[in-house]
């Protein structure tokens, strides 16, 4: 008997039908979003075309160091506690300064119950995880030589999820 294959596009036609969102359409670059909660989540193709990336942006880190460390450490520790009951991952961008959580379900599972569970979840940790970083609001800008002395994190570093 042979495996149903499904698209990108089916799975979330199918989430889109079940969420009763009207009609689906992917974006102009293959991608799809979502506002919950009032965050941007994020629908992308995996690399190799057989799972969902499911993404939200959390915010960024600060441009004071001392800060910064301070809320790179939350991170890790709030990340670190979630392990065993989130699917989620916590990913530092190529700006070094912005924070986002991902999930990626393959398209075998991604029926419309399991990839609602799964932006459930993602949606939960972005919360979670923004509650982490200093609102922008009490933000200072360090002096130029602090800025300069400081160390960045490497580009697209995961900060953890095995």
């Amino acid at each position: 008997m042979a495996r149903t294959q499904h698209s990108f596009a089916d799975r979330l036609a199918a989430l889109w039908q079940d969420l009763s969102l009207g009609d689906f359409q992917l974006g102009r670059d293959g991608t799809a979003t979502l506002e919950i909660e009032g965050r941007i989540v994020r629908f992308a193709p995996s690399i190799d075309g057989s799972s969902i990336v499911v993404s939200a942006s959390i915010g960024t880190l600060s441009r004071d160091q001392r800060r910064r460390v301070e809320e790179t450490q939350r991170l890790l520790r709030r990340s670190l506690g979630l392990l065993p009951l989130s699917r989620t991952g916590l990913l530092v961008g190529s700006d070094r300064n912005t924070v986002s959580v991902r999930a990626q379900i393959g398209l075998d599972r991604a029926d419309p119950a399991a990839l609602g569970a799964c932006v459930e979840d993602l949606v939960a940790r972005v919360i979670d995880y923004a509650s982490d970083l200093s609102p922008p609001e009490r933000r200072n800008a360090p002096a130029r030589a602090q800025e300069a002395a400081t160390t960045a994190l490497e580009p697209e570093t995961l900060i953890f999820r095995p």
